[in-house]
This record gives structure tokens, sequence and C-alpha cells, in this order.
């Protein structure tokens, strides 16, 4: 239907002129109908990836434009839809990286008389990223399984591994979720980035996983003597590999294999007499890597004790510094104490000697042990024998013996004890130096 104008004019004495029809015409108040084209948005929509949307637009009159608001996505607010056929419109939108979630696009369309219309589609972004991954970490030879999402549907994602490009590929579902499997191989240990990359969209996600480097994690205990028995454990090899222990000079102390990550632990007894720091070496006999670690193998033969000496010889009582050394050279468990007898000289007591540059010692950390006494006047002379002894950490012991003569000058004997002019008196005296001269 339409609307006709009828149209008369008539002059200021009323007379009316002919009449003029006009018409139809098309009143327009109804706005246009907008509907969205549903294959032209994905379903989930990929930052930095363009995609386009069409829209149906339709109305009794001629359409003059159609605008999109893209704020909602850090874009203009109206952005020009294109015309594409009759009735259709449409435009290509990327969305910015970083913008995540559900968001809504208004469009908005106008008539050529101006009445307008909105419609709002809803778009959901979703990152390419790797979700899941494991073990995060593991030997040459590790399965790995990695799931992600944020990939177009039916996408093909090319796994990279480390140096390997395409270690695996995998095909996303109608979510753009895919789950991916690989073996680790052989390259350099450490960190490796894994990238699954969109074929199709060129959507990448990324994790790490460290190649774990073959390693003795563990030695106890680090020193002991022969039949101690020592536990060793270590990760890093291939899975389920045998593995060799050596020690020292010995090979093949022990086999043990490696469990399903690369991990193992074994006991050994040691019997080997060759005392020292002695080195484990765990080899995978698949893989031919090795790790290494010490163990000190402590001697049961004592410390050795040679040169013991007094400076000077022969020493007058109270009035002679006398310095006592001693030479003590350790067989590997480490000295624990250098202790010197004084009791000979009526000193009563036992005394460490020193080799920390304190005490007389002359210098530090050189093997003489050395202690400095004045002698007092309580000591009796003649030869002594002063003991020294040494003993290591694990109590093993050695003694050695000074030679200190001591000279205490004293008389002994007066016989008689009184008497008058002429008496013949005998003097008897010790504590002199032997054949000496003594003036009476």
């Amino acid at each position: 239907f339409g609307w006709w104008f009828h149209i008369r004019g008539v002059d200021r004495a009323g007379n009316w002129g002919p009449a003029e029809h006009l018409g139809p015409f098309l009143i327009d108040t109804i706005p246009p109908k907008a509907e969205l084209v549903p294959e032209s948005v994905p379903e989930v929509i990929i930052p930095t990836v363009p995609f386009h949307l069409a829209m149906i637009i339709s109305d009794e009159s001629d359409i003059s434009k159609v605008m999109i608001d893209l704020t909602s996505i850090n874009g203009p607010k109206d952005y020009p839809m294109t015309k594409e056929a009759p009735d259709k419109w449409g435009c290509d939108i990327t969305v910015p990286e970083g913008i995540m979630g559900k968001k809504d696009l208004i469009i908005t369309a106008l008539d050529m008389v101006n009445n307008v219309s909105t419609a709002t589609v809803t778009i959901n972004m979703s990152s390419p990223k790797i979700t899941s991954l494991l073990p995060t970490f593991g030997t040459i030879g590790t399965i790995v399984m990695l799931k992600g999402e944020g990939y177009l549907p039916s996408e093909q994602i090319q796994i990279d591994f480390g140096t390997t490009r395409s270690i695996t590929v995998s095909t996303s579902d109608s979510y753009g979720s895919f789950t991916a499997t690989f073996k680790v191989d052989s390259q350099g240990y450490g960190l490796k980035t894994i990238t699954a990359t969109g074929l199709e969209s060129d959507g990448i996600g990324t994790s790490i996983f460290q190649v774990i480097n073959p390693k003795i994690t563990s030695v106890l205990p680090t020193s002991g003597t022969i039949g101690t028995k020592v536990t060793i454990k270590g990760e890093g090899y291939l899975a389920s590999e045998s593995i060799r222990i050596d020690f020292g000079t010995i090979l093949t102390i022990g086999l043990t294999t490696a469990d399903a990550q690369g991990s193992f632990m074994t006991i050994f007894k040691i019997d080997l007499p060759d005392y020292g720091t002695k080195t484990i070496i765990a080899t995978g006999l698949t893989s031919n890597e090795m790790a290494m670690a010490t163990f000190y193998l402590l001697d049961k033969t004592p410390p050795i004790i040679s040169n013991p000496r007094a400076r000077p010889k022969i020493a007058f009582v109270n009035n002679t510094l006398v310095k006592f050394t001693a030479t003590v050279t350790d067989t590997g468990c480490g000295v624990d104490s250098v202790i010197i007898n004084l009791t000979p000289i009526n000193d009563n007591t036992n005394q460490q000697m020193f080799d920390d540059g304190t005490n007389g010692d002359e210098r530090a950390k050189d093997g003489i042990y050395t202690y400095k006494i004045l002698i007092s006047n309580s000591a009796l002379g003649g030869i002594k024998s002063l003991v020294v002894t040494a003993r290591d950490k694990l109590n093993n012991l050695s003694q050695g013996t000074i030679t200190l003569q001591v000279i205490n000058p004293k008389i002994t004997l007066v016989s008689p004890a009184s008497g008058i002019i002429g008496t013949e008196v005998t003097v008897k005296g010790e504590g002199y130096f032997a054949s000496e001269l003594i003036r009476i």
C-alpha cells in the first residue's frame, strides 16, 4: 500500500483550482533488520589473527550505512562495514594481543530515512597456550604429554622441542584444544622451549621442559674406612638403562638400573686399601653418559711422629726457657691433637702442642707442633723423657719421646756437719755437668 497526496489551490475569493494527485508514497517508520551470518565468526577468536564479520541487514528503504563499535577490543567507535552483496555487509577485524575473554561488538544500521537499529555480536577471545605439561623435567627418552587450547578448530598444531623442529604434529578439536605426546630426543641438557604453532592461524603457545644432565645427587657418607657401606643416588640417565658404578681404581664395584625417570639409588661396600680421595663414577651403559663424585677413604694408620726434640737439650731449673717440638704427619684421617706429658719435669700436666703460630710455634700449619715452657725450680735434675702423643680423628694414636737433661745443682751431703780446725769434711753433690770442674 501507499499514500496519495491530493493538492488543490484556492484564491482569496474562495475559488478552487483543479486538483493535483501525487502518489503513491511509501512512508517508512520501521528500522532495518540486522542478523549475523552464523558462519562468519569463529567459536574462538585468536588475538592478532584476522577474522571476517558478516551481517545480513534488510530494510524497506535502502540502507544508508552500517557502523560497528570496536571500543571493547580497543578499536574505533564507528568502524564502517562494507556492502558486499544485496543486504550483506561485512568487515575484517583483528583483535589486538592481550584482549581476552568475551567481548560485545555493537553494529548500528541506518536506512535512507535515518531509521536506526542495533545488533550485538559477542566474540570469545582465547590466546593459544600450552595448558599442561607432564612431566616438566626428565632425561633423554622421557615421554612428555602436553595439552593446549586457543587454536582454530581442526587446526594442525606443530610441536617444536628445543633444537628439534616438528618433533610431532597434533590436530585441535572443534573447540581449538589439543593433546600431543613426544619422546625427548638427544640434545644438550638444560632448559628447552616447547613451541606449539597453529599451522593455519600461526598462533603460538610455549612452555619449558628441563632435560636433566646425568649427575650424582647424593653420597652418604662422604668419608669412611675400609668396610664402610656407601649409598649413592643419581639422576639424568635414560629410563631403565643399566648404570655401572666405579670406585677409585675398582671398575664395576656395583651395577644398578635407572627407573622410568632416569634416577637410581645403590649401595656398595668399600674394600680398597688405597687411602685418600677417591672418585665415584656412574656410567649409563646405553647412553654412555657419566657423572662423578668423590669419597674420602680414611686410613687406620695413626699419625707419624718424627724428630721430637727439646731446644736446648740441657736446661737449668728456674733459668732456662725450653721449646719442645715434634713433626706430626697426617696419614689421611686428620690430626685431632698433639699432647706432651710434662710430668717428668714436675709440671704434672698433659699439655697441648700448637701448630698455629702461637706458644713458640714458628710457622702455622707446617706440621711442626710446639710448646714452650720455663723449667720450674721443683724439677729434679737428670735425664728426663717426655712422651708426645699424636691422635687422629679416628682416635688412632702414636707416640714419640723427647729427651731433656735437667740441671738442678745441689749439695746432698756434708759430713761431718761440724768440727774443729783441721777436721776433714766430705761434701757430695749432684745436678752438675758430667766431668765438669767444681769449685768448693
